[in-house]
């Protein structure tokens, strides 16, 4: 039930349409002009999504994934193996960029999609951490 956007010049061939992103044609439900993203275009979609995964191949993989975290190592004297011990976790690919809304805010993608920011987030003063104990149990480490 995602709200459809109104695609006014892109032909709804590029990354800003929600249908095209998640691999969708347009349907009945957009409000979009001139559109191609249809199947009796599908030879011009087809080629538009090339073009996009030519400059970045995960364009059409889901910005959230499981990803492998690292934890501190054991010590000696817990087993005598060194190896560090890891567990999943959803992760946002690109990270956020938050400045001024300390990650709590839906402008932050991370928090947006229901996940702690992580390694790859660039915020200021990030207050969406497994550490917050008003976030811990909205979401965060898979079980």
């Amino acid at each position: 039930q995602q709200k459809r956007r109104q695609c006014k010049k892109t032909k709804c061939l590029k990354l800003y349409c929600p249908c095209f992103a998640e691999g969708l044609y347009c349907g009945p439900r957009c409000n979009c002009r001139d559109c191609f993203n249809d199947q009796q275009y599908d030879k011009l979609v087809k080629e538009a999504r090339e073009k996009i995964k030519e400059k970045n191949p995960d364009a059409f993989e889901p910005k959230v994934r499981v990803s492998a975290q690292r934890m501190h190592q054991a010590p000696h004297s817990e087993g005598g193996v060194n190896a560090p011990q890891v567990r999943q976790t959803l992760q946002h690919q690109t990270g956020c960029k938050c400045t001024k809304t300390s990650c709590l805010k839906r402008y932050c993608e991370c928090y947006a999609a229901g996940v702690f920011c992580g390694t790859k987030c660039n915020c200021t003063n990030c207050q969406n951490t497994e550490d917050n104990p008003l976030l811990s149990n909205v979401h965060g480490a898979l079980q």
